[in-house]
């Protein structure tokens, strides 16, 4: 087994970066459990909408981490994880395809031309970027006026790429009741081997604290519930490729913009990790697909041994009740004779013609259908077709 050591800051930290299932999985536990480590260092999490919220360009603010409420809280926890869950499966170097960028945008690809359709109609939102919200057949961006340009030739010759190797690029619109028409987020997917791979394209903010403006102070003394955001955010020019589906693996799955490397230059290595992704995600489904076939056998095997095992029950209740008949009928018999005898005893008439032998050969008749040897013996020494129907008439089962 292997272990993270986590502090109160640093798994408040953790929940409040993404969601809760992303930090789960790569810790190599559940949300379940991880959410137990929460609640027993007192550590706040998102509510539910939180990060849809995020999504689509809200800025919301962070529950604080409040001080431990008794001196018994943990102030640090231990994530065990089985080994083959936290070590990362290696990946395979492949080499990278040669991937131009364009000097000029010319005979864009059609999802990066109506995406930029798309842009050029929408408004830069608070933090100065331009952000496609389900636009129809547009891509997953965010950037701001003065790098549209960029973005887009950066996607033309990506997408470009991605098809080039027989990829597939697509857009999936999944509406959220709770934003207002006509602002549904959209993800950009490639399709690998039948495999869809989420990726997206952002430029990056710039983070100043906020300067509370003349309307906000006076708000703020008129009405306590009155908001100011903490911090102002600015686009810096700087864009970001990301691969946004989980898959397994201990490859890159974010390109930046930075000091010595430039996006356009990783786009080769972002065609292949693509590629990669889709593959890990289809060996994991078919490992899935196996484990769920093996409970499913296990299952079933299961279910025939509970089976035999009720058939085994009922067979010992069965012949538990043949037992008592058997005596039942031992004394029933006996006292049949003792009448016949004691009515001999005094010269009573026992023939079949009177009453008191009717009455016997009745009794005698009873005691043949309650006797289980009857039955038992009929099975085993008559033939098939002829003592099945009676066994099953007399012992209530089948032969």
């Amino acid at each position: 087994m292997e272990e993270v050591r986590l502090t109160r800051e640093e798994l408040y930290r953790l929940v409040w970066s993404e969601p809760i299932q992303r930090v789960a999985r790569r810790l190599g536990i559940s949300d379940v459990m991880l959410a137990k480590h929460c609640r027993r260092m007192e550590v706040p999490r998102p509510g539910r909408g939180y990060w849809q919220r995020v999504a689509v360009g809200q800025h919301l603010k962070p529950a604080p981490l409040p001080p431990p409420k008794s001196p018994q809280t943990p102030t640090a926890c231990v994530i065990r994880a089985p080994t083959q869950q936290r070590r990362e499966t290696p990946v395979q170097k492949e080499t990278a395809p040669e991937v131009t960028v364009q000097s000029k945008l010319n005979a864009p690809h059609p999802l990066v031309r109506s995406t930029l359709d798309a842009l050029r109609r929408w408004t830069p939102d608070r933090d100065g970027l331009l952000r496609v919200r389900g636009a129809e057949g547009s891509l997953d961006v965010a950037v701001s006026p003065s790098s549209v340009d960029r973005a887009m030739r950066i996607l033309d010759a990506l997408l470009k790429a991605v098809e080039s190797r027989g990829g597939r690029v697509l857009v999936r619109r999944h509406p959220d009741a709770w934003v207002r028409a006509g602002m549904q987020r959209a993800d950009t997917l490639v399709e690998v081997q039948g495999q869809q791979v989420q990726f997206r394209l952002r430029e990056l903010l710039n983070r100043r604290p906020h300067t509370p403006t003349l309307e906000e102070q006076q708000a703020r003394a008129r009405y306590s519930w009155a908001f100011a955001p903490m911090w102002d955010y600015t686009p810096c020019g700087r864009l970001s490729l990301e691969i946004v589906s989980y898959w397994p693996g201990n490859a890159r799955k974010r390109w930046t913009d930075g000091a010595r490397e430039r996006l356009e230059e990783c786009l080769g290595e972002v065609v292949v990790a693509l590629e990669q992704a889709a593959r890990a995600m289809r060996e994991q489904q078919e490992a899935e697909e196996r484990a769920r076939q093996r409970q499913a056998e296990e299952e079933r095997r299961r279910r025939l041994q509970e089976l035999e095992r009720q058939r085994e029950e009922a067979r010992r209740r069965q012949l538990a009740e043949e037992a008592e008949r058997w005596h039942l009928a031992r004394r029933v018999r006996a006292y049949i004779s003792a009448v016949e005898q004691q009515a001999k005893l005094r010269g009573m008439d026992t023939g079949p013609e009177g009453a008191l032998g009717r009455w016997i050969a009745w009794a005698r008749s009873v005691v043949d259908e309650l006797d289980p040897l009857k039955g038992r013996l009929a099975a085993l020494f008559l033939p098939k077709t002829e003592c099945s129907g009676r066994e099953h008439h007399v012992t209530g089962q089948a032969p």
